[in-house]
C-alpha cells in the first residue's frame, strides 16, 4: 500500500508539475513576445524552480535538512507563487473563452465573420494580464509569507457536563501541525515551547504531524520538547506526516524527551479527581504500518461511561466514531484552516469541521487548531496559526 501511495502521488504530481509550468511559461514568457537572452533565461528559470518544488516536499525529507535548506525554502515559496499566478491568470483565460463561445453564438445563422484580433492588441492584453498576475502574486505572497511568522494566541472555554467542578479551570494548551524540518527548526519549536510554558498548562496535547523528516536527520531538532512543563504531563498522537518520516522511530524518540504517545490508549488525567483522555494514531496509518490502525472502541472498552472522556485525534473526521463512544471533546488539526486562499473554503469539501470549536452532537464537541507551523509554502492567508488554550468548566 505504501508503494502504491507513493506511485500515485509522483505520477500524479509529476503531470500536475509539468504541465502547470509548461501552462505559466506559455502566458509569462511565450504569449508576452519576450525574446532573446530574456526569452532564454526566463525559461531556464521556470524550470530550475519546477525542480525545486520536488526537492522541497520530497528530497528534503531524505537529506539533512539543513544542507538543503535554501532549495526547500526556494522550493516551498515557489509552489506557493506558482498557485497564486495560476489563481490570477486562470480566471483571465477562462473569461477570454466565455467571450469568444458567447460572439460565436452571436453570429450563428448569419454570414458574418469574426475579425481577427489585432495583433498588438493581443499582445497588449496578454503583457497587461501578465503584469497584472505578476503585481497581484507579489502583493499577496508578501503578504501570506508576514503573516505565516505570526501566531494567535486564542483561549476557548469549553463546558463538559461530566467533568467534575473540581477540576473546572483545567487548562489543555494544543498545539499541531508543527512541521519540524525541511524549514521549521529547532529555533522555531523552541519559541513555541517557551509560548506554552508561559501559558502555564495543566496538559500539553499535540495532535500530529510534529515532524518532517526521519529521526536519523532531525532527531536532536527535538530536545526543547523535554522542557515542556505541565502539570499532568505531554501527550502526543500520530499525523500523516508520520507516517512518511519513520513512523516507527519517532515514537520512542518522543517518549524519551518526556512525550508520552497514545496509540489507542487510554490515560487518567488528575488526582483525586480526574477524566479520561484517549489517543488514537492518524486513521490512514495503517496504510504503512498495518498495527497502527486506529481502534477508539478498543481504547475506551471497560471506562466509566460517567467519566468525562477528552479525544486525541489527528483528523478532525474521526469525529462521527468519537461521538459514538461517548467522547465529550475531541482536539484535531489536520486541516491547517485550508493555510490560505483560495484552498480555505476548499478544505470544507473535505472535512465538516475545519478549524475551530463546534457541537458534532448533544454530548460530543469537537475543536480543530489551524495548526501551529505550516506545510509547503511559508504562507498564510485568512487561516493564521495558533497555540490554542482550552479551558474545561463544568
Amino acid at each position: 500500500m505504501r508503494i502504491l501511495f507513493y506511485i500515485l502521488f509522483i505520477g500524479v504530481g509529476s503531470l500536475v508539475l509539468t504541465g502547470g509550468h509548461i501552462y505559466l511559461w506559455r502566458r509569462l514568457v511565450r504569449d508576452t513576445a519576450t525574446h532573446g537572452r530574456t526569452r532564454v533565461i526566463l525559461t531556464w528559470a521556470l524550470i530550475v524552480l519546477a525542480l525545486l518544488i520536488p526537492v522541497s516536499l520530497g528530497l528534503s525529507r531524505r537529506v539533512d535538512p539543513s544542507f538543503l535548506r535554501w532549495a526547500t525554502v526556494m522550493g516551498a515559496l515557489w509552489l506557493g507563487t506558482a498557485l497564486f499566478l495560476a489563481c490570477f491568470l486562470v480566471p483571465w483565460d477562462l473569461w477570454r473563452g466565455v467571450r469568444r463561445v458567447l460572439q460565436r453564438f452571436k453570429r450563428q445563422g448569419s454570414d458574418e465573420l469574426a475579425p481577427p484580433m489585432d495583433p498588438d492588441r493581443r499582445l497588449f492584453l496578454s503583457r497587461v494580464a501578465a503584469g497584472t498576475a505578476l503585481f497581484g502574486t507579489t502583493a499577496v505572497v508578501g503578504l501570506g509569507v508576514r503573516n505565516a511568522g505570526e501566531i494567535l494566541r486564542p483561549l476557548v472555554e469549553v463546558q463538559l457536563p461530566r467533568l467534575p467542578k473540581e477540576l473546572s479551570g483545567f487548562r489543555i494548551v494544543q498545539i499541531s501541525d508543527l512541521h519540524i524540518g525541511p524549514i521549521l527548526d529547532g529555533h522555531f519549536l523552541q519559541t513555541i515551547v517557551d509560548e506554552v510554558n508561559a501559558l502555564k498548562p495543566d496538559l500539553v496535547a499535540i495532535t500530529g504531524d510534529l515532524v518532517d523528516a526521519s529521526v536519523g536527520l532531525i532527531g536532536p531538532l527535538f530536545q526543547p520538547l523535554a522542557k515542556l512543563n505541565p502539570r499532568f504531563g505531554t501527550y502526543f498522537v500520530t499525523g500523516n506526516h508520520e507516517y512518511y518520516s519513520e513512523p516507527l522511530g519517532w515514537p520512542p524518540y518522543l517518549e524519551q524527551l518526556g512525550v508520552r504517545v497514545l496509540m489507542n490508549e487510554r490515560v487518567r488525567i488528575g488526582d483525586q479527581v480526574s477524566f479520561d483522555l484517549v489517543g488514537i494514531p492518524d486513521s490512514r496509518g495503517y496504510l504503512f504500518v498495518p498495527e497502527h490502525r486506529s481502534d477508539i472502541a478498543h481504547a475506551v472498552k471497560g471506562r466509566d461511561p460517567e467519566r468525562e472522556l477528552v479525544l486525541l485525534a489527528h483528523r478532525p473526521n474521526d469525529v462521527v466514531e468519537a461521538a459514538d463512544v461517548g467522547v465529550g471533546l475531541q482536539l484535531s488539526g489536520h486541516t491547517h484552516g485550508g493555510q490560505f486562499w483560495p484552498v480555505v473554503p476548499l478544505v470544507g469539501l473535505v472535512h465538516r469541521y475545519t478549524a475551530g470549536l463546534h457541537r458534532h452532537t448533544d454530548t460530543t464537541q469537537i475543536y480543530v487548531s489551524r495548526g501551529t507551523g505550516y506545510w509547503g509554502p511559508p504562507i498564510r492567508l485568512g487561516a493564521p496559526a495558533e497555540i490554542t488554550t482550552i479551558v474545561l468548566t463544568a
